[in-house]
């Protein structure tokens, strides 16, 4: 995948990558990056794991971020969040959109932006942006999948 770096510059899609491939998820491995929307300072970092507790349950790669972000910046500026996801061909997965519980942690934290990778029909790739008050209201709305709502979201074809 090109970068898309009409959307973020390259430094902040080869990091959130680079956290994804740290991952010890086997199948799909998600890695992602706070950051200052401002300068592109990133913040924090954070990818997918089962922890060793004896848990079959994953921490996400946003949980995992925002558990090593200062919260010294959170709410007092203007931060976003990148998610991809890889699959285990080391390719970009289908979509690596925040699940609602990530979302709406994010909001709690003062993240405001949420970009995350998403191959179309067509095969091209798009960075869909939302804020997580929109990734949870998409997921409520009656269970209805957020792909009937994908145009509205995109900014990059």
């Amino acid at each position: 995948m090109q970068y898309l770096e009409e959307v973020l510059p390259e430094h902040i899609w080869v990091e959130a990558e680079k956290q994804a491939t740290r991952s010890t998820l086997k199948n799909y491995r998600t890695g992602a990056v706070i950051f200052l929307k401002k300068d592109f300072t990133i913040l924090a970092r954070g990818c997918s794991y089962i922890p060793n507790v004896g848990g079959i349950m994953s921490v996400h790669a946003e949980g995992h971020a925002i558990d090593n972000f200062n919260k010294e910046y959170s709410g007092d500026y203007q931060t976003g969040i990148l998610v991809v996801c890889i699959n285990k061909a080391d390719n970009y997965a289908f979509s690596a959109r925040p699940c609602a519980a990530c979302a709406d942690r994010l909001s709690t934290y003062g993240i405001d932006t949420v970009y995350y990778a998403e191959r179309v029909n067509d095969g091209t790739w798009v960075c869909n942006v939302e804020t997580p008050k929109e990734l949870v209201d998409r997921t409520d709305k009656s269970r209805t999948s957020y792909r009937k709502y994908a145009k509205e979201m995109r900014i990059v074809k």
